[in-house]
């Protein structure tokens, strides 16, 4: 009994261990996704205003506050993503979202006066204060009407007499000067007089802490000149952005587009806060109110990770501080809990990062949100955690029971019915745990948080739970940023895979083929990748065409490069170990190195593949992402970026490998079908005109959150041949009709069809049908089905009638339409309504008495076809006979009344005056 309690014990911790929900770490931006934008128009002139609405969604669990809309003037596409900034402007409303909130938002913003013609991109973009990128939507739009502009390209900081590309972050020490390049091209027809100005920021373009302005320089039409300019000398280590655009020496507007350069001053002082979230936006005394917060190191790497002090503060409308806490955490993704003491609604929440006694940066926001949250929120959702606790207790205990019961007295269904409840519970236990958009995979082996050195992920499509169709294409569009700002990133590969959830997920391994369980055998140093990287993928930059072989040997530094004619560098460190497993590669880019015109922090993807109309599965699904490059570092830089360069030979350098993988969660599309088809005839539906109905069940196994998934549209096609070659009817029909239900479709049957839902007499006819779903997914066409149509159209049946003068007679016209061409005998039948007939085409009929009566007329043409006649009720009013005026019957005197009955019933055996009742 012993060992069978205890083979009891394991099998449910067992259990256990498998359905408590696990928390997966991971960077990534809030997932608040722009689903729908709208503009006033399309084409603009320069400094019109541009007025549009947006839908926003907060996936998250979170309230997401401190947005702003940031708006981007693009241009210049390379693959599908757009890399010139022209113009960007970030509006002045602050607005928060509640957790799981949908809302419609209006926005605008006013064009530069200064713009080239042709097709731009209006990147609409959610940021923070501090400049943080969240989501984005892009909507293409015309320029008319401009013309006068500067293009600035060619970008390069100057250093150590050599170029370097302005976004990989290139290192200074403090009070050093940095310097750059670029070319400015006038594409205008008229000289344009114009000077710089040299903006620079914090991290982002939010925070301006340096701005100077140049001397003006005139440009010539096709003018194309260098220009040297030296940024500001700063000494506080952190990471910087630098913004040069030209601006016009009259009227001091933008004349150009924003050339953004990115810049490192080394030190130890440096972290940022990118991201805080809080859960609500409103808290009651004694409640736990929980704060995500998102941190990154230095940006040096060559700066060790040091722990810091993470300071919380929570204040309501008056400024008094309603919770605090202060605890020693690491750079990365936090969720820390924050005790409340007093209620408090839209508080403001400060977060601070201290090292050493020294602050290294600090965030504050109020929660102000436009709707209160006013719903009572139950004990078990305020503290998720201690309700799967105790729930997980009082069923533990329960168990218990169950297994004493079942061992004292050898009866176990009284055990069965508790297992059965613990597991279901366990089951909704499970299923109550937070459920985030976008989860970044954390099994395999991991790159070190070396300098603090983190990818942030951000997603704008798929949307959460996107419904795919088989044989239907994924939009993709998303960026990998270096969350430090630090450097750039080349190499860069993303491939997408689609997966069945299955709730299985295989490890991954890397190209030395270790997975998590095997980390730690050779070191993370251990192997050097030197294979499967053919055609240098990923080195796709405007400016380094070159590609060499390189190997990569792996050093305490880093990775030393070098060139080798035999060996290729590497450019997928992490892959999903697919074989085997059901995974099903969608398709794969090379994203541009990080490079010059954008801010040069991340590179963004577009992608739209498509997906096999044979995936074997429906229902839920996952995209995976997975991203690989070098994240070129400071040290040796130049040495490394030398290497590219067609003037210098290769010399060593370093970098890290950045990758990852998230999933996002679609929903495969379930074909719909027809059942059970058929088709009546109806040939009395009008003069010469009969009707087809068809008839069909839709059938859709899908529900979609809570909603079935409807039919939207029908595409009928009826053809005289059963391959429809040419088919008569070919329409496409919208009809909204739930699933299981019936679906029906009309087609009008005359002597010569002309267009639209017609067809003909005397014809053999095939059909079929197939039917979308409320997604856009069609369903197969039905199988091959047919009919026949009379030779003619049905006689269409009709009379007239006529009381004759003086008299109770009735005469009927027969005015049927007949279409059988008098080819043979019809037949007529008259039912008077006085319980006698007629078979004659046009019978007179006399009615003994006035009254109504109801007269119903059936005909058959010579083929036999016949239409159903409503009755028709007609009157016939009382006449006098002879027509003598004022005659009336009066019955005769009762002498003579007694006289001719003796006489007739003497000689004929019955009295006529008793028959008529006299």
């Amino acid at each position: 009994m012993k060992k069978e309690t205890l083979y009891l014990f394991l099998t449910i911790s067992i259990i256990v261990a498998f359905f408590i929900p696990f928390d997966s770490y991971a960077l990534l931006t809030p997932q608040v996704y722009l689903t729908e934008i709208q503009l006033n128009k399309d084409t603009f002139e320069p400094n019109q205003e541009i007025t549009g609405t947006v839908n926003l969604w907060n996936y998250e669990n979170y309230v997401v506050s401190d947005l702003y809309f940031n708006f981007q003037l693009m241009g210049e596409d390379v693959d599908n993503v757009p890399t010139m900034a022209i113009d960007e402007k970030t509006g002045n409303e602050q607005f928060t979202l509640l957790a799981g909130e949908k809302k419609h938002k209006n926005f605008s913003y006013r064009l530069p006066n200064n713009l080239p013609n042709g097709k731009l991109k209006l990147k609409v973009q959610i940021i923070n204060s501090r400049g943080e990128g969240i989501n984005w939507i892009y909507k293409e739009i015309i320029i008319v009407g401009g013309g006068r502009f500067l293009s600035i390209g060619n970008c390069w900081f100057l250093k150590e007499d050599l170029k370097f590309p302005t976004g990989t972050g290139v290192y200074y020490e403090p009070n050093a000067v940095p310097e750059v390049i670029f070319d400015i091209i006038n594409y205008s027809s008229s000289s344009i007089s114009a000077y710089p100005k040299i903006i620079t920021y914090r991290r982002n373009s939010i925070e301006a802490v340096s701005e100077d302005k140049g001397g003006i320089v005139t440009f010539n039409p096709d003018d194309k000149k260098t220009q040297r300019l030296f940024l500001p000398k700063l000494e506080r280590p952190e990471s910087y952005l630098t913004a040069i655009r030209f601006y016009d020496s009259e009227s001091n507007e933008p004349i150009s587009n924003i050339s953004y350069f990115r810049w490192i001053i080394s030190g130890e002082d440096d972290a940022q806060i990118l991201f805080v979230s809080s859960d609500k936006n409103s808290y009651e005394a004694d409640e736990i109110a929980k704060i995500k917060v998102q941190i990154t190191g230095p940006a040096d790497p060559r700066v060790s990770v040091n722990s810091s002090d993470t300071e919380i503060k929570i204040l309501d409308q008056n400024g008094k501080v309603v919770g605090e806490i202060k605890k020693e955490t690491r750079f990365g993704e936090l969720e820390i809990d924050v005790p409340i003491k007093s209620k408090v609604e839209n508080p403001k929440i400060e977060v601070k990062i201290t090292s050493n006694g020294k602050i290294l940066d600090e965030y504050n926001f109020i929660v102000n949100s436009e709707q209160k949250t006013t719903e009572q929120i139950p004990f078990w959702q305020k503290d998720g955690f201690l309700t799967k606790f105790i729930l997980f207790t009082i069923l533990f205990i329960a168990v218990m029971i169950g297994f004493i019961y079942y061992f004292r007295n050898k009866k176990n269904k009284f055990l069965f019915i508790l297992l059965a409840i613990f597991l279901g519970s366990l089951v909704f236990i499970s299923n109550t745990s937070v459920v985030f958009s976008l989860v970044e995979v954390t099994e395999g082996c991991q790159d070190p948080h070396h300098g603090g050195m983190i990818s942030e992920i951000s997603i704008s499509s798929p949307i959460p739970n996107l419904v795919i169709n088989p044989g239907g294409s994924i939009p993709i569009n998303g960026q990998v940023s270096v969350a430090d700002c630090g450097n750039g990133l080349f190499f860069n590969k993303v491939t997408f895979y689609i997966k069945q959830d299955d709730n299985e997920l295989e490890h991954m391994i890397d190209c030395c083929q270790r997975t998590i369980e095997n980390c730690s055998l050779e070191g993370w140093y251990g192997c050097g990748c030197s294979v499967g990287c053919d055609n240098c993928y990923g080195a796709t930059s405007l400016h380094y065409k070159a590609c060499y072989p390189y190997t990569a040997v792996p050093t305490t530094g880093g990775w030393k490069i070098i060139k080798d004619e035999n060996a290729v560098f590497c450019d997928q460190v992490k892959v999903l170990k697919t074989e085997g497993s059901n995974f099903i590669k969608l398709g794969e880019c090379y994203p541009r190195d990080v490079l010059e015109h954008g801010p040069g922090t991340y590179i963004e993807y577009n992608q739209t593949p498509s997906v096999p109309s044979n995936l074997g599965f429906y229902g839920k699904a996952r995209l995976y992402i997975q991203f690989s490059g070098l994240h070129a570092s400071s040290t040796g830089l130049s040495e490394f970026m030398a290497g590219w360069s067609p003037q210098y030979a290769i010399k060593m350098g370093w970098g890290i490998w950045k990758w990852g993988i998230v999933y996002q969660d679609i929903y495969i599309n379930k074909p719909p079908y027809t059942s059970s088809l058929s088709a009546d005839s109806k040939y009395c539906v009008s003069e010469g005109i009969g009707r087809v109905d068809f008839k069909w069940i839709y059938n859709d196994e899908d529900v979609i959150d809570g909603n079935l998934d409807n039919q939207t549209q029908y595409n009928i096609q009826i053809s005289e041949d059963q391959n429809f070659y040419n088919p008569i009817v070919d329409k496409y029909i919208n009809q909204n009709v739930p699933p299981y239900n019936q679906g029906t479709s009309s087609v009008v049957v005359v002597q010569t069809p002309s267009s639209g839902l017609q067809i003909g007499y005397n014809k053999h006819y095939y059909w079929r049908i197939r039917v979308k779903d409320s997604n856009e997914a069609w369903s197969g066409w039905s199988g091959v089905n047919d009919f026949y149509t009379p030779s003619h159209p049905y006689p269409w049946p009709n009379f007239s009638s006529e009381q004759l003068p003086n008299t109770q007679r009735v005469k009927f016209t027969d005015e049927t339409k007949f279409f059988d061409g008098n080819s043979g005998p019809r037949t007529w039948s008259w039912d008077f309504g006085d319980s006698t007939g007629s078979s004659l085409q046009n019978p007179v009929h006399f009615y003994s008495q006035s009254g109504s009566y109801l007269v119903k007329l059936h005909v058959v043409d010579s083929d036999g076809y016949s239409c159903p006649l409503e009755p028709r009720t007609i009157s016939v009013s009382s006449t006098d006979l002879f027509n003598i005026p004022g005659w009336r019957e009066i019955p005769p005197p009762i002498f003579n009344q007694g006289f001719l009955n003796t006489l007739f019933s003497q000689i004929f055996g019955f009295m006529p005056w008793s028959l008529l009742n006299i």
